[in-house]
């Protein structure tokens, strides 16, 4: 196993996408994600799924806003990766597989 402690992060989810606005009155106050930081994440995002695709030879598996960290506000960190491999390892099923992949993207 390989890993990086990261004291305190919270995840995508915790930081983005807290509870939704129960009334109409309350959508005026909600803050959207500005536009650079959207892009700054899709593009991190992105570069995982290539690297773990075309350098590791895996699928992430789990792509999920709680499975994501953030790090100083816009750094992110792909969590739990390599958890399917550990446990599918008993069953013979490969997650190198060009399947296994495709689904990163659905």
């Amino acid at each position: 196993f390989a890993y990086d402690f990261l004291p305190c992060c919270p995840t995508l989810q915790q930081t983005h996408m807290s509870d939704p606005p129960k009334s109409a009155s309350e959508l005026s106050h909600v803050d959207l994600l500005p536009e650079r930081t959207a892009w700054m994440y899709l593009v991190q995002l992105t570069q995982a799924l290539r690297f773990a695709h075309q350098k590791l030879n895996r699928s992430i598996g789990v792509l999920h806003p709680s499975k994501i960290l953030v790090q100083d506000g816009t750094r992110l960190f792909v969590n739990c990766f390599g958890l399917k491999d550990i446990m599918n390892h008993s069953s013979g099923v490969s997650t190198t597989s060009p399947e296994y992949k495709m689904r990163d993207f659905v």
